[in-house]
């Protein structure tokens, strides 16, 4: 199994649902489920570099 690289935006859900416009709704799900857990990621990447830039910040005092 391949992960789909991430661009960043919902660009590729349109792509998803332009390519499958009549896609059961299992697909569609997934394709809500794939948004989200990219949303959360970037959310949960933020955080760590905020937290690894503060810790370079602190440990260099």
């Amino acid at each position: 199994m391949q992960a789909v690289p991430r661009d960043g935006g919902g660009s590729r859900h349109a792509r998803c649902a332009a390519a499958r416009p009549s896609s059961p709704p299992v697909i569609d799900n997934l394709i809500e489920d794939h948004g989200l857990v990219a949303a959360i990621l970037d959310g949960l990447t933020a955080i760590l570099k905020s937290h690894i830039g503060y810790e370079e910040l602190r440990s260099a005092t």
